[in-house]
């Protein structure tokens, strides 16, 4: 018995069967793919919930252009 089990493409519904004809899978292909990923890292897509950041404070504003080093308690230089 064949197991042929068939999903649609995330991206853009077209039939994808579950093997190694499909090497971009659950995406029918790279394009598809590609359109997706770009999506989350435009944060189109974005997974329900609050931010870890809950404090109202913007990551970016908190950097101030210097780092500490941990181990030793100091200032490291400014990049």
């Amino acid at each position: 018995m064949t197991n042929n089990i068939v999903l649609q493409c995330p991206e853009c519904k077209k039939p994808v069967h579950w093997n190694n004809k499909y090497p971009h899978r659950p995406f029918c292909s790279a394009r598809c793919k590609q359109i997706d990923f770009g999506d989350w890292a435009n944060e189109t897509h974005r997974i329900a919930g609050q931010t870890q950041h809950s404090n109202g404070d913007n990551l970016d504003d908190s950097l101030d252009g210097s780092f500490s080093d941990a181990s030793t308690g100091g200032e490291l230089d400014q990049y």
